[in-house]
């Protein structure tokens, strides 16, 4: 994963030592298709960074249709 962080731009700047650091404060999550990874609402406390797949950002309309 630390190859991942360094490959992003917004982690690209940082040197080895930082990514390390970086990279032991994280957690690795994988995540089943079509489960949720947050919903609209919760606390902004979090970052992921997507290594592989993708997908897909939502929110339902006030009469309940999906917009994506």
């Amino acid at each position: 994963m630390e190859v991942a962080l360094t490959n992003s731009p917004l982690f690209a700047a940082l040197d080895s030592e930082a990514a390390s650091s970086l990279r032991s404060s994280m957690t690795e999550t994988r995540i089943k298709k079509g489960n949720s990874i947050f919903n609209e609402g919760d606390p902004g406390d979090k970052l992921y960074l997507v290594i592989e797949g993708k997908i897909k950002l939502s929110s339902k309309s006030p009469d309940g249709r999906e917009a994506v």
